[in-house]
């Protein structure tokens, strides 16, 4: 149907399909066929289409359906157009049993809709075109002729109620009386249009079509839209092919997928550039909103600014001082930008109220700088990874400032920046990350920009350097470029960082902060009025020992309170006091020993805190302590029983002060500053364990494994207790606070606890409970598991590796199967878990060698695997020989395993070429070597399709090989192998005893025709010289070997066919064209001359349009009329059956054929036509290319513009000016009906000299 095809263009790399480039009129079209039948897909190859060719307006789904015709008169060949999609078999079951659909498809593009309305009401006063571009593509292919109405064929439809009666597809068989009695109607196609139902099944039924048409009132059924509609917004045209009842054949299915194809050119002609335009335009700006959506959507994370919010405020007279400090006033000041490029950076020692400070900065610029854009950052040593990493930190900073700024959204569209993965959203890097920040800062222009990034020293330590220098440069590149960017950061002292140019603060010694310290502890050390000299002294001495540390002040401020509180004579406050040590981490260790009461509550707290995976909130981390600590004591948690002021004020004696709740909205527990967590990883737990007297090596591990057991503990009491198994996450949340992070780490503490525990845990896990509250719990519907996934599945999926090495120990099967990507080794590699795939190989191999096949695999986005493949398979086909050959001798692998196309691991290996895995499965015992695949390949023919020489010379050294066996396209291994130009596999099954080397495929097609097509030289002349070779056999067409070379143009192919002397030169196909009228047509000039010097050539055999070879080179405008005329001289005269000579063709076919023709024309110009025309008159009009069989003659069909030229050369040859055709017109008078106003004025001159 395209008017024109155009080169192949490249594609994404992950894009599985094939397409078709070309155009219908000024329309560029994109055309791909689906794999095979199903909605997964359609929507694969949609997906893939759209991700290739970014630019695509609409979408046209053009094909068969089996027509529903209960309400219109609908006929085989007919075509349905869809006003809406229902996917018919997607829904739920509800009460009684009844099914409700519940799937929603995006409607045709409104741009469709109205181009389809044009063309209906265009129809109803003019007749649809598709008759004509149906004959038009068969004039253009004329091989196409299965395309063609099928006159042979009847169009019956049968009663819904009666089935079909014999085995075979043929309804000769049936019942004629129950065939539906319809009117007579043209054979010409009828456009109906509708609902198309879509769905999975294969509908081979009456009543069940019915059924579906009275519940959907739909007109066809079919098996692919529903896939497409949400991927790519496309209207959906099928051709009626059968009626979706049992006597539904393949007979129609060519001519009905063409009469689909003639009606998308013609909407596609309705449909005018201009609006395409405006459609991609609109459709663009959708598309980059939803993906800008989609991207800011991901850039976002859960606690994105936890850290921030979850700081306490400054007291209400601290932190002022900042805002008059001569750094920070010159940091802000756009005249000193130049000296600083906008970067100050605030350091102090641990505790001394940096992040304080930073809030207070930030939170003041975002209530005064109205004008200028406000983003910050606060790593979180505490918190997931993004809350400490500097991925998270461009992805907050880069996602608030995009919310904040929206026209700053564009960076998004950058695609090479941001390749999107359709399983895993975006892929981020820190480098992409990086990039997309540095784009959005430079493009804000005149707007001033603060970023405050606090806690630099609680990321990793390699890249707080990289950090420091990317945002110094884009500083000096705000000065160059003429736009603001002001920077503050904020970390602990960093002896081997130095700032370049900037501003640099240090906390501890700053006036402003040691008056905030003296602020602090008069506001906040009680005492009563008689004691106030004593505490102006206490004040006084501790404002000495904090030395500049906020935090030692806010402890010591506590225990003193205490002291105060118990009645403690002032004469021992100084005492006191002096017993406190001055290091933080000795007080810290002072707190944890002060006192005996409830140690091992203690120490469990801090060990959930420690090593929790995420900040656990404060009832969660209550229900965590119980089920350490008295396990006994579990209940559902009702609130009137058990009151939230207990809960917190239990959490908060439990931690001697070193833990705080953080403020309302996030309610996490967390230490009440990061030195507690560094002190306490440092030795602190391992003195307050050995204290307790329980075990101290090992400490990470042993702290795992008993978080695992409190996970543990509440998983089994809550699954125990649950009333209703009803699953709902609001009612299981708040009966059972603990459950989710229980269920959703428990995997995690218990693999972070090592392998030597983990054996019996993972015998007894419940695995099915654990996958339904699992799935209860997330949010991602990837991320949830079938009742059925295996346990090795699900670790393999989340890398947990020292839980898959004990679950291999268990059950060392690596093929277990889950959800998406069903089997283990593809989770792995699809997640990008190397080390996964490693504990998985070193099943078979030593660790060096999984490491070597491991390191070159693709993991993450990189990784493809189609839909059924299995390991092995994928392995096999991705050419990787190692890990093909680690899998292919598992003790898991079944020899005759099928994928979903029906192939063996054995064709797999041939089809693949992999010879180690060809023998090893040619050894298994229960292999079958002539097993069949669903398209009838079988190992040998696979082999044989692609030549892989030695796996066919394996094959056929198997005793009982068919080397004859044929596929569902009736090709044989020798017809493939010829296909292919594989000439030593061509070689191998030559010397085959009792090869039958003239085998035809299912379209008449033997190895020499194959060989051919394919211009494969060398297999033609090994063909050639086999013996009993018939070099001329016949196609189903009609074509020889040399008929298919000389269209071709393969010229030296030509020369080898007749050199035998065994082919006919003259021989024609089924449509009566030669040799010479296929080169002469394709304009090959060397096969032409090839064949004008065979013997016995006949250069006036005429084609079934009756045109001879000649002829054609003068419609063709073929180089090869030169070549011609010297062969054929005076023939040239020889009239077509509609009484054109080649040289009348050549007047009208313009001035250059026409030229090249007469200046070597011996003969008189004024020879009439069978048409009574004399030639002369041609030149005042156009021919046109088909002509109708009216005996009118060709004249009476031109309406082009005039031939001056070749009017001129006619007169100079004494042309009659005055000669009449049969309606008695002479060449002025028709001149003058076509409004050719040049040759009108030529003739009348030259009719006025002549007269004279």
């Amino acid at each position: 149907m395209l008017d024109d095809v155009h080169d192949s263009l490249p594609t994404n790399q992950n894009d599985t399909n094939t397409y078709t480039l070309g155009n219908i009129g000024h329309h560029n079209i994109v055309i791909a066929c689906l794999p095979s039948y199903g909605i997964t897909n359609a929507a694969t190859v949609a997906k893939d289409m759209v991700r290739s060719f970014v630019s695509i307006s609409f979408g046209l789904m053009v094909g068969i359906g089996g027509g529903i015709p209960l309400k219109v008169d609908m006929r085989l060949g007919d075509v349905v157009v869809s006003k809406e999609v229902i996917q018919y078999d997607f829904g739920k079951t509800t009460g009684h049993g009844h099914f409700q659909r519940t799937a929603t498809l995006n409607k045709p593009p409104q741009i469709l809709l109205t181009a389809v309305n044009k063309l209906q009401a265009d129809h109803r006063s003019n007749s649809s075109k598709m008759p004509s571009i149906l004959a038009d593509m068969l004039q253009r292919h004329p091989k196409m002729t299965a395309f063609k109405y099928p006159n042979s064929l009847q169009d019956r439809l049968f009663h819904s109620t009666y089935e079909h009666a014999q085995p075979s597809e043929s309804c000769q068989g049936c019942d004629e009386s129950q065939l539906v009695d319809r009117p007579v109607r043209s054979t010409n196609p009828e456009v109906h249009f509708g609902v198309i139902a879509s769905g999975n099944r294969v509908i081979k039924h009456g009543k069940t079509r019915d059924k579906l048409a009275q519940e959907l009132d739909a007109l066809c059924i079919e098996m692919e839209a529903a896939g497409l509609m949400d991927s790519l917004p496309c209207l959906v045209v099928r051709g009626i092919c059968d009626y979706a009842d049992s006597h539904k054949n393949k007979q129609w299915q060519e001519y009905s997928a063409a009469t689909a194809a003639a009606y998308a050119k013609e909407l596609l002609s309705v449909i005018s550039i201009e609006n395409t335009d405006q459609m991609y335009k609109a459709s663009v700006e959708r598309e980059s909103k939803e993906r800008r959506e989609k991207l800011m959507s991901l850039l976002r994370f859960k606690e994105i600014h936890r850290r921030r919010t979850g700081v306490e405020p400054a007291d209400e007279e601290t932190c002022q001082w900042l805002l008059k400090d001569p750094k920070y006033q010159h940091w802000l000041d756009p005249k000193k930008y130049i000296e600083h490029h906008g970067f100050l950076y605030i350091k102090g020692i641990p505790g001394a109220g940096k992040t304080t400070i930073m809030k207070f900065a930030y939170s003041h610029a975002e209530r005064t700088m109205k004008d200028a854009t406000i983003i910050s950052f606060f790593f979180d040593a505490s918190g997931e990874k993004l809350e400490r990493s500097i991925e998270g930190m461009y992805r907050s900073l880069l996602w608030e400032l995009l919310w904040k700024v929206p026209e700053l959204q564009d960076v998004l569209d950058h695609s090479d920046l941001i390749p999107l993965s359709y399983s895993h959203g975006a892929t981020w890097t820190t480098q992409r990350l990086r990039d997309l920040f540095e784009k959005a800062v430079v493009n804000l222009g005149q707007q001033h920009l603060f970023c405050f990034v606090d806690a630099l020293d609680e990321c990793d330590r390699e890249e707080d350097k990289n950090i420091l220098r990317d945002f110094q440069t884009l500083g000096k590149t705000a000065r160059t470029k003429n736009f603001s960017f002001y920077t503050c950061f904020s970390s602990r002292h960093y002896p081997l960082i130095n700032i370049k140019q900037g501003n640099e603060l240090i906390l501890e010694h700053h006036p402003g902060h040691i008056q905030d310290l003296n602020t602090y502890i008069y506001s906040n050390l009680e005492f009563d009025e008689y004691h106030r000299e004593k505490a102006d002294d206490l004040r006084t001495k501790i404002h000495i020992r904090a030395n500049g540390v906020f935090l030692w002040v806010k402890l010591v401020v506590q225990i003193l309170n205490k002291e105060f509180a118990g009645a403690s004579p002032p004469q021992l406050w100084a005492a006191r006091l002096q017993e406190i040590p001055a290091e933080l981490s000795q007080l810290f260790g002072g707190i944890l020993k002060r006192d005996k009461e409830a140690p091992k509550r203690l120490l469990l707290l801090i060990e959930w805190i420690l090593y929790a995976k995420r900040p656990l909130r404060w009832e969660e981390l209550y229900f965590a302590l119980i089920s350490g600590l008295h396990p006994d004591c579990l209940a559902k948690w009702e609130p009137q029983r058990l009151s939230i002021a207990e809960m917190k004020r239990f959490i908060l004696n439990s931690s001697k002060g070193l833990a705080e709740i953080t403020r309302p909205g996030i309610r996490t527990v967390q230490f009440i500053h990061e030195s507690v967590r560094g002190f306490l990883k440092d030795k602190g737990l391992q003195d307050l364990r050995r204290e307790l007297e329980v075990e101290t090596e090992n400490l990470e591990s042993v702290c795992h494994d008993q978080l695992r057991k409190c996970c543990q503990v509440y998983l089994d009491f809550s699954i125990k207790n649950r009333v209703d198994k009803a699953l709902n996450k609001i009612q299981e949340s708040k009966n059972f606070p603990f459950l989710e992070y229980a269920t959703s780490y428990i995997l995690h503490h218990a693999d972070s606890a090592g392998k030597p525990t983990q054996h019996s845990f993972l015998e007894d896990f419940p695995l099915k409970d654990w996958i339904a509250l699992n799935n209860l719990f997330q949010t991602v519907d990837t991320h949830w598991h079938e009742e059925t996934a295996r346990l090795l599945y699900i670790l393999a999926e989340n890398n947990l590796t020292n839980l898959m090495a004990s679950a291999l120990c268990i059950d060392p099967r690596i093929d277990m199967e889950g959800k998406q990507y069903k089997y283990s080794l593809f989770a792995a590699l699809a997640n990008g878990h190397r080390d996964a795939v490693k504990v998985l190989l070193q099943q078979k191999m030593t660790i060096t060698q999984a490491d070597d096949i491991s390191e070159k695999l693709k993991y993450g986005c990189g990784f493809v695997a189609r839909k059924g493949v299995i390991p092995l398979e994928w392995a096999i086909r991705k050419g990787h020989r190692q890990l093909a050959n680690l899998l292919v001798t598992s003790e898991d692998t079944i020899p005759n395993t099928t994928d979903q196309n029906g192939q063996t691991l054995l064709s797999w290996a041939a089809e693949s070429g992999d010879q180690r895995a060809t023998i090893f499965f040619l050894a298994a015992e229960s292999i079958d070597p002539h097993a069949k695949d669903f398209k009838g390949r079988t190992p040998l023919l696979w082999a044989a399709k692609n030549g892989h020489e030695v796996i066919v010379k394996l094959l056929l050294a198997i005793r009982g090989i068919d080397p004859h066996a044929k596929d569902f396209k009736g090709r044989t291994p020798l017809l493939w192998a010829a296909a292919g130009g594989h000439e030593a596999v061509i070689t191998l099954l030559l010397e085959t005893e009792a090869i039958e080397p003239n085998l035809k495929d299912s379209f008449g097609y033997g190895p020499m025709l194959l060989a051919t097509e394919g211009g494969h030289i060398g297999s033609v002349a090994l063909l050639l010289a086999a013996r009993g070779i018939e070099p001329d056999l016949r196609a189903s067409n009609g074509q020889t070997s040399l008929s298919l070379a000389a269209e071709k143009g393969y010229t030296y192919i030509v020369k080898q066919l007749l050199a035998t002397n065994g082919v006919n030169p003259n021989s024609k196909d089924s449509l009566g064209w030669t040799p010479l009228s296929w080169a002469v047509k394709g304009g090959h000039v060397a096969a032409v001359k090839k064949l004008l010097a065979a013997k016995d050539i006949d250069i006036n055999a005429k084609n079934g349009n009756f045109r001879t070879p000649l002829f054609t080179a003068v419609i063709q405008g073929s180089t090869a009329i030169d070549r011609l005329f010297e062969a054929c001289g005076s023939i040239i005269m020889v009239a077509e059956s509609d009484g054109r000579t080649p040289l009348s063709k050549a007047v009208h076919c313009g001035p250059a054929a026409f030229m090249k023709l007469f200046r070597n024309a011996k003969t008189g110009i004024n020879t009439e036509d069978c048409g009574g025309q004399k030639r002369q008159p041609h030149g005042s009009m156009r021919l046109q290319p088909d002509l109708q069989n009216d005996n009118k003659p060709s004249m009476h069909k031109t309406t082009d513009c005039s031939r001056v030229g070749v009017v001129q050369v006619l007169l100079e040859h004494d042309a009659d000016i005055l000669a009449k055709d049969r309606t008695g017109d002479t060449p002025l008078s028709w001149a003058e009906k076509n409004g050719h106003r040049g040759v009108v004025q030529l003739l009348e001159a030259w009719q006025k000299i002549r007269e004279a």
